[in-house]
């Protein structure tokens, strides 16, 4: 592969602004020309939607301007990707400008998809967003009795055990407010481990038991009965709800269906060892863009673009790479108040079952500050 002059990056999310900071301070402007191509001039840092949902965070401080957080001498080409057409290597705006590139990375991140569950945009919250945060709150601000239904109905979202999070913190806020024991917090979830290792499976079931959370394992939703508030399973199994909070459906961006380079929720299939694209040794895909065997967090973009960045720097200069990426993450969670737990594993290693800690606690509640500083600027 010749040497490449331009890397084009597609998503101006966690993982294409983190890529292109990486990159840039990895290369200089005369080695690598770097263009962002993304539709967002506001960035929100999703680690901190269950906090804010919850009351426990200021939403203000969560959200940074996408121009002050690239680094400089990186375009930003603020338009919405039409096409990407990798034999021609040319991308497609919805202008109908072209950009071509020697390197294409692809990190357009998750679309929410409320309409593929009927009845969910009318009877479910949720926290994937800023705004949907922002209006749990305001349902939460007033709630004092009643069963709240939380949980995932189909995998893969962002950051699953974000509902795990944020059902440990509910029971937390009701408790504080003095209500707690005239609400019941149900919590459901597609597979019959609420985490992919057993053992940590088993202390999240704990927790839940500790906290009088009542499970629903294997739960796969099936219907939104709105006129009952109930939802039902595929199984047959039915649960009544005052306030339902479910994770939304994620997909890929519709252009990457049309593509021919992901499956068929619209996820870009990888070599989990290179990133690259199944097919194209100058096309790659990170963060939740791709189809990756591991969570969709901030955690495991670090570490990919750690990876990804040195691979394409060897390439822009010449030298040989042989690194494999290993699939590291690390998330880290509130689980109560003032306590913490951070998982941490790879494709070989399994994760260990953690102590909780005040430490673990703060650095989740502080995590916008280091995400904005150190995470985005690619100085991890």
């Amino acid at each position: 592969m010749v040497a490449p002059r331009k890397v084009l990056i597609l998503g101006s999310g966690t993982a294409g602004i983190t890529l292109a900071n990486k990159l840039r301070l990895l290369n200089k402007p005369s080695e690598l020309d770097i263009e962002v191509i993304g539709k967002e001039t506001k960035h929100f840092c999703k680690a901190d939607s269950t906090m804010i949902s919850l009351g426990f965070k200021d939403y203000k401080n969560s959200v940074k301007s996408v121009d002050f957080l690239l680094n400089n001498d990186i375009t930003f080409t603020r338009e919405t990707v039409e096409s990407v057409h990798p034999y021609s290597r040319v991308v497609v705006t919805e202008s109908g400008k072209q950009h071509s590139y020697d390197v294409l990375v692809i990190a357009t991140g998750a679309v929410l998809h409320e309409e593929l569950i009927p009845g969910f945009s009318d009877e479910s919250k949720h926290f994937y967003d800023l705004q949907h945060s922002i209006e749990l709150y305001k349902n939460l601000e007033d709630f004092t009795e009643g069963k709240v239904v939380i949980g995932v109905p189909e995998l893969p979202v962002q950051c699953p055990i974000a509902n795990h999070e944020f059902a440990l913190m509910l029971h937390e806020l009701l408790k504080e407010r003095g209500v707690r024991e005239k609400c019941e917090i149900h919590f459901v979830y597609p597979e019959d481990l609420l985490f992919p290792d057993g053992n940590i499976s088993d202390m999240f079931k704990s927790k839940f038991d500790e906290s009088g959370i009542i499970c629903h394992t294997g739960f796969k939703l099936k219907d939104i009965i709105q006129k009952n508030k109930e939802i039902v399973s595929e199984s047959g199994e039915k649960i009544n709800y005052n306030l339902l909070v479910l994770a939304p459906p994620h997909r890929g961006q519709d252009f990457l269906l049309k593509s021919g380079l992901c499956d068929d929720k619209g996820f870009v299939k990888v070599d989990k060892e290179t990133l690259a694209v199944e097919g194209y040794e100058d096309v790659y895909a990170i963060g939740d863009a791709s189809n990756l065997p591991i969570p969709k967090t901030a955690s495991a973009i670090v570490h990919s673009v750690k990876y990804l960045s040195r691979r394409i720097t060897a390439q822009v200069k010449s030298l040989n790479f042989f690194g494999k990426y290993d699939g590291s993450v690390s998330c880290s969670i509130a689980v109560g108040m003032n306590n913490g737990i951070t998982l941490s594993f790879s494709y070989t290693e399994k994760p260990r079952v953690p102590l909780e800690s005040r430490a673990d606690f703060n650095y989740k509640s502080y995590f916008s500050d280091t995400y904005f500083s150190t995470f985005l600027r690619g100085l991890m």
